[in-house]
Protein backbone atom coordinates (compact mmCIF):
# COMPACT_ATOMS: atom_id res chain seq x y z
CA UNK A 1 0.00 0.00 0.00
CA UNK A 2 1.35 3.43 -0.90
CA UNK A 3 1.82 5.80 1.99
CA UNK A 4 2.14 8.99 0.04
CA UNK A 5 -0.93 9.01 -2.19
CA UNK A 6 -3.69 11.01 -0.56
CA UNK A 7 -6.72 12.67 -2.09
CA UNK A 8 -9.05 15.00 -0.22
CA UNK A 9 -12.73 14.02 -0.51
CA UNK A 10 -15.53 16.17 0.87
CA UNK A 11 -18.64 14.33 2.01
CA UNK A 12 -20.84 17.40 1.71
CA UNK A 13 -24.25 15.69 1.78
CA UNK A 14 -23.25 13.85 4.93
CA UNK A 15 -21.86 16.99 6.53
CA UNK A 16 -25.07 18.85 5.79
CA UNK A 17 -27.13 16.16 7.51
CA UNK A 18 -24.77 15.98 10.47
CA UNK A 19 -24.80 19.73 10.95
CA UNK A 20 -28.57 19.80 10.77
CA UNK A 21 -28.83 17.01 13.31
CA UNK A 22 -26.28 18.12 15.88
CA UNK A 23 -26.95 21.87 15.81
CA UNK A 24 -27.52 22.93 19.42
CA UNK A 25 -30.94 24.08 20.46
CA UNK A 26 -31.39 27.83 20.76
CA UNK A 27 -31.16 29.12 24.31
CA UNK A 28 -34.57 30.15 25.52
CA UNK A 29 -35.25 33.59 26.95
CA UNK A 30 -35.21 33.91 30.72
CA UNK A 31 -38.41 32.58 32.21
CA UNK A 32 -39.34 30.64 29.11
CA UNK A 33 -39.49 26.87 28.92
CA UNK A 34 -36.37 25.43 27.27
CA UNK A 35 -37.03 23.51 24.07
CA UNK A 36 -36.75 19.75 23.91
CA UNK A 37 -33.10 18.57 23.55
CA UNK A 38 -32.16 18.16 19.91
CA UNK A 39 -30.97 14.57 20.33
CA UNK A 40 -34.37 13.35 21.52
CA UNK A 41 -36.51 15.29 19.06
CA UNK A 42 -38.44 12.95 16.82
CA UNK A 43 -37.41 12.90 13.19
CA UNK A 44 -39.90 10.17 12.31
CA UNK A 45 -42.87 8.46 13.96
CA UNK A 46 -43.72 4.90 12.94
CA UNK A 47 -46.98 3.50 14.28
CA UNK A 48 -46.69 5.81 17.24
CA UNK A 49 -43.03 4.97 17.93
CA UNK A 50 -40.62 7.90 17.72
CA UNK A 51 -37.13 7.81 16.20
CA UNK A 52 -35.00 10.44 17.91
CA UNK A 53 -32.57 12.68 16.08
CA UNK A 54 -29.73 11.31 18.18
CA UNK A 55 -30.25 7.83 16.72
CA UNK A 56 -29.69 9.19 13.20
CA UNK A 57 -26.64 11.19 14.29
CA UNK A 58 -25.10 8.11 15.89
CA UNK A 59 -25.75 6.06 12.76
CA UNK A 60 -24.25 8.73 10.47
CA UNK A 61 -21.17 9.16 12.63
CA UNK A 62 -20.63 5.40 12.75
CA UNK A 63 -20.93 5.10 8.98
CA UNK A 64 -19.28 8.29 7.72
CA UNK A 65 -17.51 9.77 10.74
CA UNK A 66 -14.05 8.31 10.06
CA UNK A 67 -13.53 9.78 6.57
CA UNK A 68 -15.09 13.08 7.62
CA UNK A 69 -12.87 13.30 10.70
CA UNK A 70 -9.91 12.66 8.41
CA UNK A 71 -10.95 15.64 6.31
CA UNK A 72 -11.31 17.83 9.40
CA UNK A 73 -7.85 16.81 10.60
CA UNK A 74 -6.30 17.74 7.26
CA UNK A 75 -8.18 21.04 7.08
CA UNK A 76 -6.99 21.89 10.59
CA UNK A 77 -3.36 21.19 9.71
CA UNK A 78 -3.65 23.38 6.61
CA UNK A 79 -5.28 26.21 8.58
CA UNK A 80 -2.51 26.04 11.19
CA UNK A 81 0.14 26.41 8.48
CA UNK A 82 -1.81 29.25 6.86
CA UNK A 83 -1.85 31.13 10.15
CA UNK A 84 1.79 30.28 10.90
CA UNK A 85 3.04 31.67 7.59
CA UNK A 86 0.47 34.44 7.13
CA UNK A 87 -0.69 33.18 3.73
CA UNK A 88 -3.39 35.22 1.97
CA UNK A 89 -5.47 34.30 -1.09
CA UNK A 90 -6.68 37.03 -3.47
CA UNK A 91 -9.83 37.16 -5.58
CA UNK A 92 -7.73 37.32 -8.75
CA UNK A 93 -5.91 34.12 -7.77
CA UNK A 94 -9.24 32.41 -7.18
CA UNK A 95 -10.59 33.61 -10.55
CA UNK A 96 -7.45 32.49 -12.39
CA UNK A 97 -7.68 29.08 -10.74
CA UNK A 98 -11.32 28.79 -11.80
CA UNK A 99 -10.42 29.54 -15.43
CA UNK A 100 -7.64 26.94 -15.39
CA UNK A 101 -10.13 24.42 -14.05
CA UNK A 102 -12.60 25.31 -16.82
CA UNK A 103 -9.87 24.90 -19.44
CA UNK A 104 -8.90 21.53 -17.98
CA UNK A 105 -12.48 20.26 -17.93
CA UNK A 106 -13.01 21.48 -21.49
CA UNK A 107 -9.94 19.55 -22.66
CA UNK A 108 -11.09 16.48 -20.75
CA UNK A 109 -14.53 16.50 -22.34
CA UNK A 110 -13.13 16.95 -25.83
CA UNK A 111 -10.57 14.19 -25.31
CA UNK A 112 -13.24 11.85 -23.95
CA UNK A 113 -15.47 12.55 -26.96
CA UNK A 114 -12.64 11.93 -29.45
CA UNK A 115 -11.76 8.62 -27.79
CA UNK A 116 -15.37 7.46 -27.95
CA UNK A 117 -15.94 8.75 -31.50
CA UNK A 118 -12.78 6.98 -32.75
CA UNK A 119 -12.42 9.41 -35.62
CA UNK A 120 -15.89 8.72 -37.02
CA UNK A 121 -17.18 12.12 -35.93
CA UNK A 122 -15.13 15.26 -35.52
CA UNK A 123 -15.54 17.43 -32.44
CA UNK A 124 -16.46 20.47 -34.53
CA UNK A 125 -19.14 18.48 -36.41
CA UNK A 126 -20.54 17.23 -33.13
CA UNK A 127 -20.88 20.78 -31.83
CA UNK A 128 -22.70 21.85 -35.00
CA UNK A 129 -25.11 18.92 -34.67
CA UNK A 130 -25.77 19.88 -31.05
CA UNK A 131 -26.15 23.53 -32.09
CA UNK A 132 -23.61 24.57 -29.48
CA UNK A 133 -20.32 26.44 -29.45
CA UNK A 134 -17.25 25.86 -27.32
CA UNK A 135 -17.92 29.18 -25.59
CA UNK A 136 -21.38 27.95 -24.58
CA UNK A 137 -19.95 24.72 -23.21
CA UNK A 138 -17.30 26.65 -21.31
CA UNK A 139 -20.01 28.90 -19.86
CA UNK A 140 -21.96 25.87 -18.62
CA UNK A 141 -18.85 24.32 -17.08
CA UNK A 142 -17.97 27.62 -15.42
CA UNK A 143 -21.47 28.02 -13.97
CA UNK A 144 -21.42 24.47 -12.55
CA UNK A 145 -18.04 25.08 -10.96
CA UNK A 146 -19.14 28.42 -9.52
CA UNK A 147 -22.19 26.79 -7.94
CA UNK A 148 -19.99 24.17 -6.33
CA UNK A 149 -17.49 26.81 -5.26
CA UNK A 150 -20.20 28.74 -3.41
CA UNK A 151 -20.82 25.67 -1.25
CA UNK A 152 -17.26 24.43 -0.78
CA UNK A 153 -14.88 27.30 -1.54
CA UNK A 154 -12.85 24.83 -3.58
CA UNK A 155 -10.81 27.34 -5.54
CA UNK A 156 -9.69 29.36 -2.53
CA UNK A 157 -8.66 26.07 -0.90
CA UNK A 158 -6.78 25.05 -4.03
CA UNK A 159 -4.85 28.33 -4.15
CA UNK A 160 -3.99 28.07 -0.46
CA UNK A 161 -2.86 24.46 -0.81
CA UNK A 162 -0.75 25.34 -3.85
CA UNK A 163 0.99 28.19 -2.03
CA UNK A 164 1.77 26.08 1.04
CA UNK A 165 3.00 23.23 -1.16
CA UNK A 166 5.36 25.34 -3.24
CA UNK A 167 6.74 27.18 -0.23
CA UNK A 168 7.58 23.76 1.16
CA UNK A 169 9.13 22.65 -2.15
CA UNK A 170 11.23 25.79 -2.61
CA UNK A 171 12.66 25.69 0.92
CA UNK A 172 13.75 22.04 0.81
CA UNK A 173 17.06 20.53 -0.20
CA UNK A 174 16.36 18.04 -3.00
CA UNK A 175 18.25 15.42 -4.96
CA UNK A 176 17.57 13.23 -7.98
CA UNK A 177 19.42 9.92 -7.88
CA UNK A 178 19.95 6.85 -10.00
CA UNK A 179 20.62 3.58 -8.24
CA UNK A 180 21.55 -0.01 -8.89
CA UNK A 181 20.15 -2.52 -6.41
CA UNK A 182 21.71 -5.97 -5.98
CA UNK A 183 21.54 -8.76 -3.44
CA UNK A 184 25.11 -8.81 -2.08
CA UNK A 185 27.84 -6.36 -1.16
CA UNK A 186 30.24 -8.23 -3.43
CA UNK A 187 27.99 -7.54 -6.43
CA UNK A 188 27.81 -3.88 -5.48
CA UNK A 189 31.60 -3.63 -5.32
CA UNK A 190 31.94 -5.31 -8.71
CA UNK A 191 29.64 -2.66 -10.15
CA UNK A 192 31.80 0.08 -8.64
CA UNK A 193 34.91 -1.51 -10.17
CA UNK A 194 33.18 -1.52 -13.57
CA UNK A 195 32.35 2.16 -13.12
CA UNK A 196 35.96 2.92 -12.24
CA UNK A 197 36.98 1.27 -15.52
CA UNK A 198 34.74 3.65 -17.46
CA UNK A 199 31.49 1.71 -17.73
CA UNK A 200 28.34 3.82 -18.04
CA UNK A 201 26.19 3.91 -14.88
CA UNK A 202 22.88 3.98 -16.75
CA UNK A 203 23.79 0.97 -18.88
CA UNK A 204 24.85 -1.03 -15.83
CA UNK A 205 21.63 0.01 -14.10
CA UNK A 206 19.52 -1.22 -17.01
CA UNK A 207 21.20 -4.62 -16.82
CA UNK A 208 20.62 -4.95 -13.09
CA UNK A 209 17.33 -3.10 -12.60
CA UNK A 210 15.06 -3.31 -15.68
CA UNK A 211 12.32 -1.09 -14.21
CA UNK A 212 13.27 2.58 -14.80
CA UNK A 213 11.02 3.71 -11.94
CA UNK A 214 13.21 1.75 -9.57
CA UNK A 215 16.40 3.05 -11.11
CA UNK A 216 15.73 6.78 -10.93
CA UNK A 217 14.22 8.53 -7.91
CA UNK A 218 13.49 12.22 -8.23
CA UNK A 219 12.80 15.09 -5.84
CA UNK A 220 14.02 13.33 -2.70
CA UNK A 221 13.95 15.63 0.34
CA UNK A 222 15.44 14.99 3.78
CA UNK A 223 13.18 12.70 5.78
CA UNK A 224 11.22 11.50 2.76
CA UNK A 225 12.15 7.87 3.44
CA UNK A 226 9.41 7.99 6.10
CA UNK A 227 6.66 8.62 3.54
CA UNK A 228 8.03 7.48 0.17
CA UNK A 229 8.13 3.75 -0.30
CA UNK A 230 10.54 4.01 -3.25
CA UNK A 231 13.31 5.19 -0.89
CA UNK A 232 14.94 2.12 0.71
CA UNK A 233 15.62 3.76 4.08
CA UNK A 234 17.43 6.45 6.07
CA UNK A 235 20.92 5.15 5.23
CA UNK A 236 20.20 5.38 1.51
CA UNK A 237 18.81 8.90 1.87
CA UNK A 238 21.70 10.04 4.08
CA UNK A 239 24.29 8.88 1.57
CA UNK A 240 22.37 10.47 -1.33
CA UNK A 241 22.58 13.86 0.37
CA UNK A 242 26.28 13.41 1.09
CA UNK A 243 27.20 13.16 -2.59
CA UNK A 244 27.87 15.90 -5.10
CA UNK A 245 26.33 15.86 -8.57
CA UNK A 246 27.86 13.05 -10.60
CA UNK A 247 29.40 11.28 -7.60
CA UNK A 248 28.87 7.57 -6.93
CA UNK A 249 28.55 6.08 -3.46
CA UNK A 250 30.20 3.15 -1.77
CA UNK A 251 27.86 0.14 -1.31
CA UNK A 252 24.86 1.11 0.81
CA UNK A 253 22.87 -1.54 2.62
CA UNK A 254 19.12 -1.52 3.29
CA UNK A 255 16.55 -4.15 4.16
CA UNK A 256 15.98 -4.52 0.41
CA UNK A 257 19.55 -5.36 -0.49
CA UNK A 258 22.67 -3.43 -1.50
CA UNK A 259 22.68 -0.21 -3.49
CA UNK A 260 25.11 1.81 -5.57
CA UNK A 261 23.87 5.40 -5.75
CA UNK A 262 24.69 8.17 -8.21
CA UNK A 263 23.44 11.74 -7.74
CA UNK A 264 22.03 13.18 -10.97
CA UNK A 265 20.99 16.59 -9.65
CA UNK A 266 20.84 18.38 -6.35
CA UNK A 267 19.44 21.73 -5.31
CA UNK A 268 19.58 23.63 -2.05
CA UNK A 269 16.41 24.96 -0.48
CA UNK A 270 15.91 28.70 -0.33
CA UNK A 271 16.01 30.47 3.01
CA UNK A 272 13.30 32.96 3.89
CA UNK A 273 9.90 33.54 5.42
CA UNK A 274 6.81 33.06 3.29
CA UNK A 275 6.39 36.79 2.69
CA UNK A 276 9.96 36.98 1.37
CA UNK A 277 9.44 34.12 -1.08
CA UNK A 278 5.79 34.75 -1.97
CA UNK A 279 6.50 36.19 -5.43
CA UNK A 280 8.43 33.07 -6.38
CA UNK A 281 5.79 30.82 -4.82
CA UNK A 282 3.06 32.53 -6.85
CA UNK A 283 4.86 31.74 -10.10
CA UNK A 284 3.87 28.11 -9.52
CA UNK A 285 0.11 28.69 -9.32
CA UNK A 286 -1.16 26.41 -12.06
CA UNK A 287 2.04 24.34 -12.18
CA UNK A 288 1.24 20.85 -13.48
CA UNK A 289 3.49 19.26 -10.83
CA UNK A 290 1.51 20.68 -7.91
CA UNK A 291 -0.65 17.60 -7.28
CA UNK A 292 2.38 15.32 -6.90
CA UNK A 293 4.11 17.70 -4.48
CA UNK A 294 0.89 18.30 -2.55
CA UNK A 295 0.55 14.60 -1.79
CA UNK A 296 4.04 14.57 -0.28
CA UNK A 297 3.47 17.82 1.60
CA UNK A 298 0.29 16.52 3.22
CA UNK A 299 2.01 13.33 4.33
CA UNK A 300 4.87 15.36 5.82
CA UNK A 301 2.36 17.46 7.75
CA UNK A 302 0.61 14.35 9.03
CA UNK A 303 3.70 12.40 10.04
CA UNK A 304 5.32 15.44 11.71
CA UNK A 305 2.20 16.38 13.71
CA UNK A 306 0.94 15.09 17.03
CA UNK A 307 -2.56 13.81 16.30
CA UNK A 308 -4.72 12.13 18.93
CA UNK A 309 -7.87 10.34 17.84
CA UNK A 310 -10.22 10.42 20.81
CA UNK A 311 -13.30 9.51 18.78
CA UNK A 312 -12.89 5.76 18.57
CA UNK A 313 -13.62 6.06 14.84
CA UNK A 314 -11.49 4.39 12.20
CA UNK A 315 -9.68 7.18 10.38
CA UNK A 316 -7.96 5.70 7.29
CA UNK A 317 -5.03 8.10 7.16
CA UNK A 318 -4.28 7.74 10.88
CA UNK A 319 -4.32 3.96 10.58
CA UNK A 320 -1.80 4.15 7.72
CA UNK A 321 0.37 6.57 9.69
CA UNK A 322 0.33 4.30 12.72
CA UNK A 323 1.35 1.34 10.58
CA UNK A 324 4.16 3.30 8.95
CA UNK A 325 5.49 4.60 12.28
CA UNK A 326 5.58 1.05 13.64
CA UNK A 327 7.55 -0.05 10.58
CA UNK A 328 10.01 2.81 11.05
CA UNK A 329 10.45 2.13 14.76
CA UNK A 330 11.74 -1.34 13.85
CA UNK A 331 14.73 0.09 11.97
CA UNK A 332 18.20 -0.10 13.49
CA UNK A 333 19.21 3.28 14.82
CA UNK A 334 22.86 2.96 13.83
CA UNK A 335 22.24 1.41 10.41
CA UNK A 336 23.39 -2.01 9.14
CA UNK A 337 26.91 -3.27 9.48
CA UNK A 338 29.19 -4.38 6.65
CA UNK A 339 32.86 -5.04 6.04
CA UNK A 340 33.48 -1.32 5.75
CA UNK A 341 30.10 -0.05 6.86
CA UNK A 342 28.62 2.82 4.93
CA UNK A 343 31.72 4.87 5.48
CA UNK A 344 34.16 5.84 2.80
CA UNK A 345 37.03 3.69 1.60
CA UNK A 346 40.45 4.25 0.10
CA UNK A 347 39.08 5.66 -3.15
CA UNK A 348 37.72 8.65 -1.27
CA UNK A 349 34.05 8.10 -2.06
CA UNK A 350 31.58 10.07 0.02
CA UNK A 351 30.55 8.39 3.24
CA UNK A 352 27.48 10.38 4.19
CA UNK A 353 29.05 12.14 7.17
CA UNK A 354 29.11 15.58 5.59
CA UNK A 355 25.75 15.21 3.89
CA UNK A 356 23.00 17.74 3.61
CA UNK A 357 20.30 18.69 6.04
CA UNK A 358 18.60 15.60 7.42
CA UNK A 359 15.82 17.45 9.18
CA UNK A 360 12.24 17.25 8.04
CA UNK A 361 11.37 20.91 7.89
CA UNK A 362 14.16 22.16 5.61
CA UNK A 363 14.59 25.91 5.81
CA UNK A 364 10.97 26.75 6.37
CA UNK A 365 10.09 29.40 8.91
CA UNK A 366 8.89 28.15 12.25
Amino acid sequence: MSYYILRLRLLLPVVAILLACVAPALTAEDGEKKPEPEEVKAIAVINGEKIGRGVLVERLIERYGGPELQQLIIETLIRQKKEQYGVEVTEKEIKDTLERAVDGEMRRQRSQFEQQARGLVKWEDYLRQMKMTEDEIRARIREQMLQRDKKEGIFAKEVLMTKLTWYDVLTRDRVDVEQIQVETEAEAREIIKSLDKGKDFSELAKDKVPNPKRRVMREISPGDYRIRMDIPGPEFEHVAFSLKEGEVSVPVRSDRGWHVVKVLRRSEGKVGKFAELEDEVNKHLGDARTAEFTDLYLWRLLIDSKIENASGLKVPVLEMLDKRKKELSGEKADGPESDEGNGGNSDGRANGENGGNNGTEGNREE
